[in-house]
């Protein structure tokens, strides 16, 4: 945990303009896989080539690709828009339905395995909280104790992404849509991403969307999808 330690003391204040100091955005990744396997007494996220492994022939190994939130983190955390401090929150609903808050302060592991010995210290934590022993006791992974219908529920505008939904024009969705809702007075921006390999995730919270959208007519990855979102804001915020 040193090397996560280093990482996140050098990590900048995140700058916020006062233009853009009231505008929210939030990312939600559904249906995440990410589960503590324990190897030869070490903890580690379980993947599908672990489970494959140890021929765990009652689960589906396609569910086991805790790759999908690395990735999205990845792009998320080291986007303009992260960096601006428009990127409010990053929340994680996983498949066992623990909701985890991600921070924008969070410095990403480049590589997997160190992700993954992160991520396993942090889902095996007894306070559910991942700080680093700075002054401020900054937590940079937390479990959040609320439902995500709650979270939702409380949005002003959560726009949900599946293959299934109506396809759009993004750019002209954010210029027209977005644009209009935060003229009104709109500073809580919601985009429900599925992080699951086989699922529509999103599915199954449509009650909850004020917009159900598709981006194309293939399906993409996660990280494909939180790259859009973020190249959008960013071009709607004029950050750069």
């Amino acid at each position: 945990m040193d090397s996560l330690i280093k990482r996140n003391k050098i990590r900048k204040q995140l700058s916020t303009s006062s233009k853009l100091a009231s505008i929210r955005i939030n990312i939600i990744l559904i249906d995440a896989s990410l589960f503590v396997n324990k190897n030869n007494g070490k903890k580690e996220l379980l993947t599908e080539e672990k489970v494959l492994e140890r021929d765990m022939k009652l689960i589906d190994s396609d569910e086991f690709r805790p790759d999908i939130i690395h990735n999205s983190l990845l792009m998320l955390l080291d986007s303009p828009l992260c960096k601006s401090g428009c990127l409010s929150d990053i929340l994680i609903l996983n498949l066992d339905g623990k909701l985890i808050r991600v921070s924008p302060k969070f410095r990403v592991p480049r590589s997997f395995k160190v992700f993954s010995k992160v991520f396993s210290e942090f889902l095996s934590s007894p306070n559910g909280e991942l700080k680093l022993p700075d002054e401020e006791n900054t937590v940079l992974i937390s479990l959040l104790n609320s439902s995500i219908e709650e979270y939702l529920s409380n949005s002003e505008v959560v726009v949900g992404l599946s293959r299934m939904a109506k396809k759009v024009s993004l750019q002209e969705f954010c210029r027209n849509e977005i644009a209009t809702k935060i003229r009104n007075g709109a500073d809580n921006i919601n985009f429900v991403i599925g992080a699951s390999a086989t699922n529509n995730s999103c599915g199954q919270f449509t009650s909850k969307f004020t917009h159900y959208i598709s981006l194309s007519d293939v399906s993409m990855p996660s990280y494909i999808c939180c790259t859009k979102i973020c190249s959008e804001m960013e071009e709607l915020l004029g950050i750069y």
